[in-house]
């Protein structure tokens, strides 16, 4: 009997695993053009100050951003991504394409995790008012993506962001 009852629960939690994953509406491959999917953002999220985009990309991710390019797609001669910030506040929207799926993974957990954390110790300091926009921001990985968005309103960005990716 008690071998029974634990491989129901097994059996179970299987299903509910199985039925979470096939609920999921976040593709793993997606295709997507980052400047058109940044700008797309700006035009449909609050903002206090809209967002403005780098033309450079190869500076604003290199540079600015200091993420490795070896991390970033390349299609010809021009890294595949789009970064958009402002100048008096943290708010920023960052659409890259990685090489790969691990490289996605990199760019979010190192490079703009720790933009996150410095923008959250400098406002610290001066711009407490900003605190709550960057604690919950959206800093994630789709397939070979990785997304940076800070706004006034994040749930409803991550919201637009998850349609737009479909």
């Amino acid at each position: 009997m008690k071998t029974t009852n634990k491989l129901i629960v097994i059996l179970l939690a299987c299903i509910m695993l199985l039925s979470a994953a096939a609920c999921s509406n976040t593709p793993a491959n997606i295709s997507i053009d980052p400047k058109d999917t940044a700008q797309r953002l700006i035009d449909g999220c609050a903002f206090e100050e809209k967002p403005a985009i780098i033309a450079d990309s190869e500076f604003a991710i290199g540079n600015l951003f200091g993420i490795d390019l070896a991390l970033v797609a390349k299609d010809g001669d021009s890294y595949v991504g789009c970064i958009a910030v402002c100048s008096s506040t943290p708010e920023t929207v960052i659409v890259i394409k990685a090489v790969d799926e691990a490289s996605a993974k990199k760019i979010s957990e190192e490079y703009l995790a720790s933009r996150v954390d410095a923008y959250i110790h400098d406002y610290s300091n001066y711009g407490p008012d900003q605190l709550d926009k960057l604690n919950t921001c959206i800093n994630k990985v789709v397939g070979q993506y990785a997304f940076l968005i800070i706004t006034n309103d994040n749930p409803a960005a991550e919201k637009l962001l998850d349609e737009l990716i479909k």
